[in-house]
């Protein structure tokens, strides 16, 4: 990957990246099923974040994320569903 994998992956979470960039990330993806996994704990995490600051106090976004049990649960049940260019 030409690109810096955690800048590629905050620019595709907010929607910044053009096509030639998408299918750049998708071919670094493909490659290996942990960075799959950790592309897709990165999209939940600001996911999950973005939600708890819009509903919750900063106190209880603290809470949810250092239940890692609960955010493990949900970060294998989100990588069994992901598209599938995610994980091939």
């Amino acid at each position: 990957m030409t690109s810096d994998p955690l800048e590629m992956t905050a620019a595709y979470i907010d929607g910044k990246l053009n096509p030639a960039q998408v299918a750049e990330l998708e071919a670094y993806l493909r490659e290996d099923r942990d960075r799959a996994k950790a592309f897709v704990r990165q999209a939940m995490l600001d996911n999950h974040l973005t939600d708890l600051l819009h509903e919750q106090n900063v106190e209880d976004v603290a809470t949810d994320l250092s239940d890692d049990s609960h955010f493990g649960t949900m970060l294998d049940a989100t990588v069994d569903s992901a598209p599938a260019f995610v994980i091939d």
